[in-house]
């Protein structure tokens, strides 16, 4: 009831005795009435502006860019929610009243959810920077939750802001790591506003100027110009004030200490939100070291002392000088346009050469020296050895190529002069050792141990010379590809066994030991693998003269059968092991003794194990002895050696 209704005059003031009373009874009547239409009007306005009021809540309520929801905090369950939480979500707003919000992907579970509400219980207001928010159609996104607990018409509410910061966090996640890379880079990078004033110096900067960052920001970016380089910085500006990019541009700049280096600059415009170009970021990359090694490679290249191309991996010769162009026949107008491709330049059995080339370049950034034949441009097969480099990581390379020719020539001469002379002596030795074994029956009838003493001698010398002769005539047929192989079927471990027993009785002073075996049968020629053990077992006596025995050794490795041959003596540096397989390479050492020999036997050996499939090496320390290895294929039923 009106706090005034008591006050009003009843229907029975026309009783009242007095006229004056009756007056006063109606102004008070009229003064009441009054007030109530006033009390009306002031309740009417407020009820509008509380219209009014929600009515703007509701529109900002709607239209908010963040995700709002009013939660009932007796039930914890959602009472109300605005569009851009439903988009977010990829629920209908249907779908959200009545859920609570661990169950709409807020929280992880029921008790996070009550967690969270106890906390606000408590406080009235908490804010997390980052809550994981799953979508509908199981989307992860980072939001920031704010919740308030508020009182609206004498109830309780709960209100929950939700604003998506996934890409926000993305773009925080892209600058750390972009960050990172800068201060990780090995390019100095730094930045400036347009006036040239150094705003951030990265560490590699540090390294490669000698300044600090704390000494260089702040300070203008041409304090690292050379003297005479001053006027660089307002042509660079020019262009990047026009958003222009400076790419790749050489230039002079001096380090803290005075000195002066080469470097490639990169400049590029560095611009706000809203598109306003505020400053540069300049990389530079020091590359004093890499055009000191241009020079050097340039004076090599038109010195004309050899060879030199550049090409891509795909065989095309890009740039050459006129040594490389004068000994194929080719003009450098021929080079420009581009007609000079690696395959049509080497006879097609080489083209496997130039396909591990480039393989090694790719895998190593280097192929190493090896001896293919190029096409002059009148057909003329050249010889030629050959190394190529990959020019850093790009596509193309470098090659070196030498003429041979001339030691070609010189080699084909040597062979052929071997060839004569050992057939020319073949003759009269074998004449030679038929009239020592006459001679020796005659005086063993006649009881002259003395003759018979200087005709082992003469033998044993004649022999000697026999073995000489063979391994140069091999040597001679492996040049021309005649020497004859008679491929069978053998059991690996009984044949070398054979030889270490054979090798055994002309020595009496080492002790040839036999361990292993691999009851595995190879297929190839017998006795040429009988060569190559007899070479490496009379090696291994010959060059460990203070030694008294020599390990011999078989095993299965790799699916391949492996013999070892071992000795204890005075073993092979390393600079010479890569090179001991080559044909007529002698150790050359002065401090020790020269050990009589042409440097054929190793050769002969390594060709006639790499025929039959196979590889060899050696294993060695100075003074420590040397073990030689080699390989061979296990014989397979049905199969035999293509290499044969």
């Amino acid at each position: 009831m009106p706090k005034f209704a008591s006050s009003i005059p009843a229907e029975s003031y026309t009783r009242l005795p007095s006229l004056d009373e009756r007056l006063r009874a109606i102004t008070q009547l009229q003064q009441k009435v009054h007030s109530l239409e006033v009390e009306k009007a002031e309740r009417k306005g407020a009820a509008e502006r509380l219209r009014v009021s929600e009515n703007r809540y509701r529109r900002l309520f709607e239209a908010s860019k963040d995700g709002i929801l009013i939660v009932d905090p007796r039930t914890r369950k959602i009472t109300d929610v605005n569009p851009c939480l439903t988009e977010l979500l990829g629920y209908t707003r249907e779908q959200l009243l009545g859920q609570e919000l661990w169950q709409i992907g807020l929280f992880k579970d029921r008790e996070a959810n009550l967690e969270a509400l106890r906390e606000l219980q408590e406080k009235g207001f908490i804010r997390y920077e980052t809550v994981p928010l799953h979508t509908k159609n199981g989307q992860r996104r980072e939001v920031e939750f704010v919740s308030n607990l508020y009182q609206a018409n004498g109830h309780k509410i709960i209100q929950c802001n939700i604003r998506d910061i996934t890409e926000r966090k993305r773009a925080e996640e892209a600058l750390l790591h972009l960050a990172a890379i800068v201060e990780s880079s090995d390019d100095a990078i730094l930045g400036k506003n347009l006036e040239g004033i150094i705003t951030s110096w990265n560490a590699s900067a540090e390294r490669m100027y000698g300044y600090r960052a704390e000494e260089m920001v702040g300070q203008p970016v041409t304090l690292l110009f050379a003297p005479d380089r001053q006027d660089e910085f307002s042509q660079i500006m020019a262009h990047i004030r026009r958003g222009e990019r400076v790419d790749h541009y050489e230039t002079i700049r001096m380090r803290k200490d005075g000195t002066f280096l080469t470097v490639s600059v990169t400049v590029s415009p560095i611009k706000d939100s809203t598109g306003t170009i505020i400053g540069a970021s300049a990389i530079a990359r020091d590359i004093t070291e890499h055009k000191r090694l241009e020079a050097k490679f340039r004076r090599l290249f038109d010195s004309n002392l050899i060879g030199v191309f550049v090409s891509d991996f795909a065989g095309t010769f890009l740039d050459a000088n006129d040594a490389f162009l004068d000994l194929l026949g080719y003009t450098r107008e021929e080079l420009l346009a581009g007609t000079m491709q690696r395959d049509a330049l080497n006879p097609s059995e080489f083209h496997y050469l130039s396909q591990n080339a480039v393989k090694a370049l790719q895998e190593t950034g280097a192929s190493g020296t090896y001896e293919t034949e190029y096409l002059h441009k009148s057909g003329r097969r050249i010889p030629v050895l050959v190394a190529v480099t990959r020019i850093e990581q790009t596509e193309t390379c470098m090659g070196f190529v030498l003429d041979i020719s001339a030691s070609k020539e010189l080699d084909k001469r040597k062979d052929e002069f071997i060839s004569m002379a050992s057939h020319e002596l073949k003759t009269p030795v074998t004449s030679l050792k038929g009239f020592l074994g006459l001679l020796q029956r005659r005086l063993t009838i006649q009881g002259d141990e003395k003759a018979l003493h200087y005709l082992a001698r003469m033998d044993a010398q004649v022999n000697r010379l026999t073995k000489l002769i063979n391994d140069l005539l091999d040597l001679s047929k492996m040049q021309t590809g005649q020497l004859a192989y008679r491929e069978e079927r053998f059991d690996l471990d009984t044949q070398v066994q054979e030889i270490v027993e054979n090798v055994q009785e002309t020595t009496q002073t080492h002790h040839l030991q036999f361990e292993g075996q691999t009851q595995a049968e190879v297929f190839g020629d017998r006795d040429r693998i009988g060569q190559v053990l007899i070479n490496l077992l009379n090696n291994a006596i010959k060059y460990s003269p203070q030694g008294d025995r020599v390990l011999v050794r078989v095993a299965i490795s790799q699916n391949k059968a492996l013999v070892r041959v071992q000795d204890f003596g005075i073993g092979i540096a390393k600079e010479h092991q890569h090179k001991i397989f080559e044909r007529f390479y002698q150790v050359t050492d002065a401090e020790e003794k020269t050990y009589p020999g042409l440097g054929i036997g190793l050769y002969i050996s390594y060709e006639i194990v790499k025929r039959h499939g196979g590889q060899m090496w050696v294993e060695s320390k100075k003074g420590e002895g040397a073990s030689f290895y080699f390989t061979l294929p296990l014989f397979q039923e049905g199969e035999r050696q293509a290499a044969l």
